[in-house]
């Protein structure tokens, strides 16, 4: 199993680059690295902040894939995730850069719920990322429209309620200490 960090966006609501917004000493995307990396290979994309954003990242990120297309939607990103994950033939646990309060433990009780389906978050009478496809549903799937995420083109899955998974940074004030 392999983890990509989505990183490419445009923080247009944040009004400047939330990934590299330093929080405790932190940029925020340390928060979901520092999280994931004890458990697996880690890669980002990233795209409107690339130099900023790879100014950053530690010596553990394995690859750093640069999204072109970032402008035309999340559905651009995801689609790299999907191709490096079926290059190296391994499942895909999927997440955002955002994400800074989903911890270790998270990622662990996503991992350990995992028995071979797609299993996304639940949280809030919803679902989402993080989350983990197996390679043979990614190798199987059709490419993603450049606008469109995972939840209309998967329709089995599983979930496993990730509290933490509701909380991501859209702005400034929904920040408060990890």
């Amino acid at each position: 199993m392999i983890s990509v960090v989505l990183a490419a966006g445009m923080s247009s609501r944040f009004g400047q680059s939330k990934l590299s917004y330093v929080l405790d000493d932190k940029p925020l995307i340390h928060y979901v690295l520092d999280s994931l990396y004890q458990f697996m290979e880690v890669n980002v994309i990233v795209g409107h902040y690339e130099n900023e954003i790879r100014s950053i990242l530690p010596d553990y990120v394995s690859r750093i894939i640069k999204n072109n297309k970032y402008q035309l939607g999340i559905g651009s990103s995801v689609q790299l995730a999907i191709d490096l994950a079926r290059s190296k033939k391994e499942d895909l646990l999927l997440t955002l850069g955002d994400l800074i309060y989903v911890n270790s433990k998270d990622y662990k009780k996503l991992i350990n719920n995992f028995k071979g389906e797609t299993l996304y978050s639940s949280f809030s009478g919803t679902y989402g990322p993080p989350c983990i496809i197996p390679f043979h549903v990614l190798n199987d799937m059709k490419d993603l429209p450049e606008k469109a995420g995972l939840k209309g083109m998967i329709k089995n899955f599983h979930t496993t309620f990730i509290e933490n998974a509701k909380r991501d940074v859209d702005f400034l004030s929904n920040i408060h200490m990890v």
